[in-house]
């Protein structure tokens, strides 16, 4: 009796070309998702150096002390304008902590006014949400004109120069003078959910900022806030390519 094709089954060679097939198949899907994770990260990323750009500029441009406001918890990223300029304090947590920031100096000059009863009326700064526009550069603006970081990804700590420790919940702020200046300031972004401890092979990023020059630069991995010195800002002046 002669048997068709059909009914004699799959050879041995054609069983192990099959299984060839399937493993090379899952090896091209993992690699490919294991990729994607560290895309996502890279996009958040320019996602904030964007930003940053789009605050030092407008800052300038409006003659508004401006500022990034970091929500630590939802991963987000907006920017507001102060109606007036506003001193910004060296170290401490006040100049952050709250929507409206006053600093310390401002505290003392109103509450010495009060003492003499005849207050030098000191403005308290207050800031508005300014959408970041679409078409200068900041893609990833939701309806709100807020930035959202990519999915998996999250702000893992944020610190300025204002403030004493860096922020790992809540928010956190990255303030642009109109004399062209900023704070300098390391945002980490992490790969990963907020509730997972960190790890010796946790991926994380860096963007940095530079205070003369609003320059932000993504490092690949985790730098700290460095102390600020005379010689570290003028090195920013230099012109590295001659």
């Amino acid at each position: 009796m002669k048997w068709t094709r059909a009914q004699r089954g799959m050879t041995l060679v054609e069983i192990m070309i099959v299984i060839g097939l399937i493993a090379l198949l899952t090896t091209t899907i993992g690699a490919a998702s294991a990729k994607l994770p560290a895309a996502r990260l890279r996009r958040s990323s320019t996602s904030v150096t964007s930003a940053i750009r789009v605050a030092y500029f407008h800052a300038a441009a409006r003659s508004r002390t401006t500022r990034l406001v970091f929500d630590i918890d939802k991963n987000l990223v907006w920017m507001e304008e102060s109606d007036a300029p506003m001193l910004v304090q060296t170290h401490g947590a006040a100049a952050s902590a709250g929507a409206d920031p006053a600093t310390t100096a401002e505290k003392a000059a109103v509450a010495e006014g009060k003492t003499y009863n005849q207050p030098p009326q000191i403005g308290r700064a207050t800031y508005r949400m300014v959408p970041f526009d679409l078409a200068s550069g900041t893609a990833e603006a939701d309806e709100k004109g807020k930035l959202k970081l990519q999915p998996g990804i999250r702000f893992r700590r944020v610190q300025s120069s204002h403030d004493d420790d860096p922020r790992t919940a809540e928010r956190a702020y990255l303030y642009f003078w109109p004399g062209g200046q900023t704070e300098r300031a390391v945002i980490q972004l992490s790969i990963g959910d907020k509730a997972r401890p960190p790890s010796m092979d946790e991926t994380i990023v860096s963007v940095e900022t530079s205070p003369l020059t609003g320059k932000a630069t993504v490092y690949s991995d985790a730098r700290e806030l460095k102390a600020i010195t005379d010689e570290a800002d003028l090195s920013e002046r230099k012109d590295e390519g001659r």
